[in-house]
């Protein structure tokens, strides 16, 4: 009879077990296939932020397009649906990227006076070296003029002039007060400590573009004795591409401290030179 109880108490604590074992494995199971759910849940979530937010992205981009149509509509209409119009006045023809006509320059160097703070070319802009060179050129040129066999009156030989002279170059922009327009000016000088201790220079405005000059200042002193002729045009002339004929038409006049001489030029502006004796000459382009 014990063997049977004892037999029965086995048994059933086996079971027991088994039992305990078998909740202990679907506890288990449970947690894992919770956890799996909770996963896929986590996962498919994310999708359908993802897709929500490049959806939402989508519309906003079409509602700024739609929105930015909008704006430019109304800048049309109010651009266009006008029973008058302004009167707009195009300065020059051709390709935009084309240098203006001389003439058109001319008249923006004359009412451009308001001088902008130094800056560096634009691509399409002459660089500071050409400006020297062009500077230095006219400069050779000119000191040829006042010399006899090499020699200025002044007793400096224009080799040893040019052999000791500095050259500067900036950039400005040159601003119309009351319109806003804007000319580019390359100003540069050429310059000379003679023995006397004076200076010899020649300073230059010229287009940024192009390199012709606007105006020059020659200061040489008793080298400029006031007889004003006709060669002293000739280097400027041929910077800005006019045939050294248009002397020619020279009409001098006298005025206080010397004389002003005019030329006419092929496109209708005008040469104008102030001289100084034994000071200096003044050639600008109106």
């Amino acid at each position: 009879m014990k063997k049977v109880l004892l037999w029965i108490k086995t048994a059933g604590q086996t079971l027991l077990n088994h039992i305990k074992t078998f909740i202990r494995v679907l506890k288990i199971k449970i947690r894992k296939a919770r956890a799996e759910f909770r996963k896929k849940e986590r996962t498919e979530q994310t999708r359908y932020a993802y897709i929500a937010l490049t959806v939402g992205t989508v519309v906003v981009a079409l509602l700024m397009v739609l929105i930015n149509r909008g704006i430019f509509a109304l800048s049309e209409r109010n651009l266009f649906d006008r029973e008058t119009y302004e009167t707009v006045e195009i300065s020059a023809s051709g390709s935009i990227a084309e240098p203006l006509s001389r003439k058109t320059r001319v008249d923006l160097y004359r009412t451009c006076t308001l001088e902008g703070i130094e800056r560096a070319p634009l691509p399409e802009e002459m660089l500071a070296e050409n400006a020297i060179a062009a500077s230095r050129e006219l400069w050779t040129k000119t000191l040829n003029l006042y010399a006899v066999n090499g020699t200025l009156r002044t007793g400096e030989s224009v080799e040893r002039v040019l052999n000791g002279s500095k050259y500067t170059a900036k950039l400005r922009d040159f601003f119309n007060e009351e319109n806003g327009t804007k000319l580019a000016i390359w100003s540069t000088q050429s310059y000379y400590k003679a023995r006397d201790g004076r200076v010899y220079c020649l300073s230059l405005e010229m287009d940024s573009r192009t390199l012709q000059p606007y105006s020059m200042t020659v200061a040489l002193f008793e080298n400029i004795d006031g007889s004003d002729p006709a060669t002293d045009f000739y280097p400027f002339l041929e910077a800005i591409g006019e045939p050294k004929q248009a002397a020619d038409s020279a009409i001098v006049t006298p005025v206080k401290n010397g004389s002003e001489t005019v030329l006419t030029l092929t496109d209708g502006t005008s040469l104008t030179r102030h001289t100084e004796p034994n000071v200096q000459i003044y050639l600008t382009v109106q």
